[in-house]
């Protein structure tokens, strides 16, 4: 979480520079009409106010440190990702072993930089029907949502939310929760993602855990509703043997395994080679 406070900090210091009025000399004369028409747009009137940073979540570090050194390795995954589509479209789940690995937090921001394709349009679903992250994180409403698509009880276009970043929608879980989770288990989930991929270029679906509380079931018929998925481990927390059963599990599945991502990556130096640096 470090490097995200010091691209948000980064962020905040350059929009307050941004909005400081420009100074200028003053000649201990009132100022007329005239003068007020020369003077720049930020002294002769206060500009609509930009959005507030509470708009935004503190885990998008693709909009908090654009430049910076985690927004491109979310742009060389989301290169690699389309180079493997051929047709530039891409319907993705984003899995994880197990709870608090970044699955949701990766799921966003990959949604972030396909947004940059001004000319693709991309919508982001939270398919966590219990815990709800994407929703949280972006500030949304609960509901409708992909729940209550899947019930019949609310039409896909009603329930798909714009959210604070440009060209990133949302379909937000909705639902109630451990009750929802059997709605995955019927056709309708195959069609609803046929619909988004008829409306959006990517579709980027956010999946509960493979060995959290919701079991293996939810990420699996997520997963291969979308037809592709990578799995997110984090370094020195997922087991080896947690990976390989996830991998095993989702191409069970039928899903295609596109890759693994390592988050909270870090780097370390042998001492006996730091002595020699």
């Amino acid at each position: 979480m470090a490097d995200i406070s010091d691209a948000m900090r980064k962020y905040l210091e350059q929009q307050a520079s941004k909005d400081r009025p420009e100074q200028t000399p003053t000649t201990g004369e009132p100022a007329t009409d005239d003068d007020m028409k020369t003077l720049p747009p930020t002294a002769a009137s206060k500009p609509p106010a930009a959005p507030s940073p509470k708009h935004y979540s503190e885990r998008m570090v693709v909009h908090w440190d654009q430049g910076g050194n985690l927004a491109e390795e979310y742009r060389t995954l989301r290169s690699q990702l389309l180079a493997a589509c051929g047709d530039g479209r891409i319907c993705l789940a984003v899995a994880s072993a197990r709870p608090g690995e970044g699955k949701s937090v990766t799921a966003m921001n990959l949604a972030g930089v396909l947004a940059e394709r001004r000319q693709r349009s991309t919508v982001l679903v939270d398919g966590h029907l219990v815990s709800r992250a994407l929703g949280r994180y972006l500030a949304a409403s609960k509901a409708p949502g992909l729940a209550d698509v899947l019930s019949g009880a609310a039409d896909l276009e009603a329930c798909i939310q714009p959210t604070a970043y440009d060209n990133v929608s949302l379909l937000p879980a909705g639902g109630t929760g451990q009750a929802a989770q059997s709605l995955l288990e019927g056709p309708q989930l195959a069609e609803l993602v046929r619909q988004l991929q008829s409306k959006f270029d990517h579709v980027i679906i956010d999946t509960p855990a493979i060995y959290g509380t919701s079991g293996a079931s939810g990420a699996a018929l997520l997963s291969a509703a979308a037809g592709r998925a990578i799995l997110v481990v984090r370094m020195c927390s997922t087991r080896r043997e947690s990976v390989d059963r996830s991998i095993r599990l989702l191409k069970a599945a039928g899903v295609d395994v596109a890759g693994v991502v390592l988050a909270d990556r870090k780097f370390f130096i042998p001492s006996m080679l730091y002595r020699h640096l």
